[in-house]
């Protein structure tokens, strides 16, 4: 199972694939099984593959994650999650690139999956 939640510079939906945001820009929250059973951070300025820095939080089924993400000044984005909060300065989209918001789950399993979305608030200074 794969699970996206984050800011994405493309207008189409990420390609199917373990690297959605390769050589696009974008941070997100990214949780890929095949790989890890823990959510990532995952951040990319679309020069090539993105980077991915572990939160060594295990995804647990039946739990709610909230999720903040930042846009701080033009050098960096933020992650809040779990109650931890971390910077991340490279590897990063520009400052002037238009971001919008994306969820999803990719079911790469058959077996039956749910995911419960609220909701998203958008602030600007």
């Amino acid at each position: 199972m794969r699970v996206f939640a984050g800011l994405l510079a493309a207008v189409t939906a990420p390609a199917s694939s373990s690297d959605p945001l390769n050589a696009l820009e974008g941070c997100a929250l990214w949780l890929d099984t095949a790989v890890s059973a823990n959510w990532k951070r995952y951040h990319n300025d679309s020069s090539g593959a993105g980077t991915v820095d572990d939160t060594t939080v295990a995804a647990a089924t039946g739990t709610l994650y909230p999720v903040e993400i930042y846009a701080v000044g033009d050098s960096k984005f933020r992650f809040v999650f779990e109650g931890v909060s971390t910077d991340i300065s490279s590897n990063i989209p520009a400052s002037t690139t238009a971001l919008g918001f994306r969820v999803y789950l990719e079911n790469t399993t058959g077996s039956d999956r749910v995911m419960r979305y609220y909701y998203t608030t958008v602030k600007t200074d």
